[in-house]
C-alpha cells in the first residue's frame, strides 16, 4: 500500500511539474506573440498601414494642423490671459459683460484671478445672459484640462489641440477655461470635500482627472473636453431640433417597455429642455464578445467620458461621485495602490454604470438601454427626460477600421461635434497589459484581468 502511495504520490507531483512547466511555456509563447504583434504594427504604421492591433495609432496622425505655432503661441497666450503664477487661463467673450460690468474682466497684466472664481464668473455670466447651448441649459464653457500651466511646455499636439479650442472661442464666441493641476486639486476640495481625501488617495492622474470632470460641471456647468480632442463644429450647434426627435415614452403603469417615439421637429417647443449631453462611444451587439475582445471596452453599449455637457448641479453627476466614493471608500491602502482599472474605476465604465443605473432605475432593468443603438436606425440621437444620448459619430468619429460596424463615420460628416486625437497620455504600454490583448484577440481569455 506504502509502495503504491508512493507511486500514485510521484506520478502526481510528475504531472504537477509538467502542467506547471506547460503553463509557463504557454504563457512566454504568447507574450513572445503578443510583443512580435506590437513591433509589426508599429512597422505597419510607419509605413502608412496600419493593422487593426492598435487602432488608435493611426488615428494619431490625422490631427489636423490649425495654426502655424510660430503665429500662434502668441495668440494662445494673450487670449487665455495666462500671467506669471497663475494656475490656468481662460477667455470669456467680452460681449459677455455689459458696460457696468466692465470692471470684471481684469486685463492680463493685473493680478491673476483663481481659476475657480473665473468659472464661477462665467456660468454666472452664462446664465444671465442666456449663453447656453440652444436647446438646452448647458452654457456655453468649454472646460478642459492639461497638467502644465505653462503654454510654452505643452507638447506640439496638444498645444494644436488646446490652440484649436481657443480659435473656437474666439470665433463662435463660448468661454474658455483651461485648469491645470493646481487648480484641479483647489476646486476639488472646495466644491467635493467629502470625496477630497479619496480624490487624493486614488493612485493615477487619469482618475484624479475623471473625478475632477464630474466636480467641474457640477459645480458650474458647460462642456468638458479632453486636451486631444479638437472641435469640428462650435458648441452652440451641438443640440439641434432634430436631435431632440426620437424621444422615450414617459413613464406609465403599463406593462409594456418604454420605447422611443418620433415627434417632428416643430413640436420641440421648449428651448431648454437638455440639461445632460452624452454620446456613445462603443455600440457593438450585445450578443458578440467583439466589444471587450477586440475593442477592449467594458460595455456592448458604453458611454463616452472624453466629453460631456451637463447644466450646473445635474443629479448625474452628483451621482456619479457618490458611486466613486462608494467604490474608493471600500478600497484598502494597499488594494488602491495597486488599482490601474482607470475606466472601470473612474472612467468611462463607471460613467456607463452610472447612467445605466439611472435608466434602469427610471425604465426598468435593460428595457431602454440596448434601444439607445444607432446601428439600425442611421445613427440617430435620442432623447430620456433631459438627456440627450448622441450617436457614435457624436463624440467619436473617424473611428479606423472595424468600427464602421458600429456606425462611426469620418470626422467630416456634419453629425461629428468634436474628434478625439487619441494622444494616449494615460496609457502605458507594458508587458502584462500587451499579454492580455493577446490572450482576449487570440484565445477568447483574461476578459476580467
Amino acid at each position: 500500500m506504502s509502495v503504491r502511495g508512493s507511486s500514485c504520490g510521484g506520478g502526481r507531483s510528475r504531472r504537477v511539474r509538467f502542467s506547471a512547466l506547460t503553463r509557463r511555456t504557454v504563457f512566454f509563447l504568447v507574450v513572445t506573440v503578443a510583443l512580435s504583434i506590437s513591433l509589426l504594427s508599429l512597422g505597419l504604421c510607419r509605413n502608412g498601414k496600419c493593422s487593426n492591433v492598435d487602432l488608435r495609432r493611426a488615428e494619431r496622425s490625422q490631427s489636423p494642423i490649425v495654426h502655424s505655432r510660430a503665429n500662434t503661441a502668441a495668440f494662445v497666450r494673450e487670449t487665455l490671459r495666462y500671467a506669471p503664477s497663475q494656475a490656468g487661463g481662460w477667455y470669456i467673450p467680452e460681449a459677455w459683460f455689459n458696460s457696468a460690468d466692465s470692471s470684471a474682466l481684469p486685463p492680463p497684466s493685473s493680478s491673476p484671478w483663481p481659476i475657480y472664481l473665473i468659472a464661477k464668473r462665467a456660468s454666472t455670466l452664462a446664465a444671465d445672459g442666456n449663453h447656453t447651448i440652444p436647446h438646452s441649459s448647458i452654457p456655453l464653457i468649454v472646460h478642459l484640462l492639461w497638467t502644465q500651466p505653462d503654454p510654452e511646455s505643452w507638447t506640439p499636439k496638444v498645444f494644436d489641440c488646446i490652440a484649436a479650442w481657443t480659435r473656437s472661442a474666439v470665433d463662435s464666441g463660448h468661454a474658455l477655461v483651461v485648469w491645470d493641476k493646481e487648480s484641479m486639486r483647489s476646486l476639488v476640495q472646495t466644491a467635493w470635500p467629502e470625496g477630497y481625501d479619496q480624490f487624493l488617495r486614488v493612485p493615477m492622474d487619469t482618475m484624479r482627472s475623471d473625478i475632477f470632470r464630474a466636480v467641474v460641471l457640477r459645480e458650474f456647468g458647460g462642456v468638458y473636453v479632453d486636451a486631444d480632442t479638437q472641435p469640428r463644429k462650435p458648441p452652440a450647434t451641438w443640440i439641434t431640433a432634430e436631435d431632440l426627435t426620437l424621444v422615450a415614452d414617459p413613464l406609465s403603469t403599463s406593462s409594456k417597455p418604454p420605447l422611443f417615439s418620433s415627434v417632428t421637429s416643430t413640436d420641440v417647443s421648449s428651448r431648454r429642455s437638455i440639461h445632460l449631453l452624452i454620446g456613445l462611444e462603443c455600440d457593438a451587439d450585445p450578443a458578440s464578445d467583439d466589444y471587450w475582445r477586440y475593442f477592449a471596452f467594458q460595455h456592448p453599449i458604453q458611454i463616452v467620458y472624453w466629453s460631456l455637457g451637463a447644466a450646473p448641479g445635474h443629479h448625474m453627476l452628483s451621482r456619479h461621485l457618490r458611486n466613486i466614493l462608494k467604490v474608493a471608500s471600500r478600497m484598502s491602502d494597499k488594494e488602491m495602490k495597486i488599482e490601474q482599472d482607470a475606466v472601470g474605476f473612474t472612467g468611462p465604465g463607471r460613467w456607463t454604470v452610472t447612467v445605466k443605473e439611472w435608466m434602469d432605475d427610471r425604465y426598468g432593468p435593460d428595457h431602454l438601454w440596448f434601444k439607445l443603438t444607432g446601428r439600425f436606425d442611421g445613427g440617430k440621437s435620442k432623447v430620456i427626460e433631459d438627456v440627450l444620448v448622441l450617436p457614435i459619430t457624436g463624440f467619436s468619429p473617424g473611428r479606423d477600421e472595424g468600427y464602421d460596424y458600429m456606425g462611426s463615420k469620418p470626422a467630416t460628416d456634419p453629425d461629428a461635434r468634436l474628434q478625439h486625437m487619441f494622444l494616449g497620455s494615460w496609457k502605458h504600454i507594458t508587458v502584462k497589459g500587451t499579454f492580455i490583448k493577446a490572450c482576449r484577440k487570440f484565445f477568447g481569455g483574461c476578459r476580467h484581468w
